[in-house]
């Protein structure tokens, strides 16, 4: 998961038109375990969460979410395309003052 952690991309359409931007967040998760007068916490599970805002229909569409299984994440990630709620896009990575940019313009980062 390490080339992931912290990553931005631009997102590319089928016909490799810009369609969005991509933002790839690393955060640990917790559960609770144990009856609730004597609860304890499970050792932390990294989590990879993503923020979008896509172009569709001419209209800008932000979400987020987040794949629970790590495998999951990087395989799909490891094969260049993101999967907008059906709707497959390229990645392209950005680095630098190009991702800086897009972090904190787009996503106030």
């Amino acid at each position: 998961m390490a080339p992931y952690r912290e990553r931005v991309a631009r997102l590319l359409d089928s016909d490799g038109h810009p369609a969005g931007y991509l933002m790839l967040v690393a955060d640990v998760w917790y559960e609770a375990l144990g009856p609730w007068w004597r609860r304890r916490w499970s050792a932390g599970q990294e989590r990879l969460n993503w923020w979008a805002e896509v172009l569709t229909d001419g209209e800008w569409t932000w979400s987020d979410g987040g794949w629970l299984d790590i495998e999951e994440a990087v395989a799909e990630l490891s094969s260049g395309t993101f999967d907008f709620y059906g709707r497959e896009l390229t990645i392209a990575w950005l680095d630098g003052e190009e991702a800086a940019e897009v972090r904190n313009r787009i996503f106030g980062r």
